[in-house]
C-alpha cells in the first residue's frame, strides 16, 4: 500500500500521533461532504457521484449515505451527552 507509507512518511515528517492523523482526515472529509452537500441544491447535480480525497482514493457519496452518516453522529453526540448528565 503506497499510499499508507506515503502518509506514515508525512506523519513522521511532521511528528504527527495517530490521533492527529484522524482528526485532519475526519475534517478533510467533513468538508468535502459540506461542500457537496451544497452542490445537491442544484437540479444539475446527480443524485450520486464519486469523490476523491488527495492520498486517499475515490470514494462514492450519495445523498442518502450522508444524511444517515449525520443521522448516526448526531444520535451517538446525543448519547454521549446523555451519559455525561448521568455522570455529573
Amino acid at each position: 500500500m503506497e499510499i499508507k507509507n506515503e502518509i506514515k512518511q508525512l506523519a513522521i515528517k511532521h511528528n504527527l500521533t495517530q490521533s492527529e492523523i484522524k482528526k485532519i482526515w475526519q475534517s478533510q472529509f467533513k468538508f468535502t461532504s459540506y461542500i457537496m452537500s451544497l452542490d445537491y441544491n442544484n437540479k444539475e447535480i446527480e443524485e450520486r457521484r464519486n469523490i476523491k480525497l488527495r492520498g486517499f482514493g475515490t470514494f462514492e457519496f450519495s445523498k442518502y449515505r450522508a444524511k444517515k452518516i449525520t443521522d448516526l453522529k448526531q444520535l451517538k453526540d446525543d448519547r454521549q451527552r446523555n451519559i455525561c448528565k448521568e455522570i455529573t
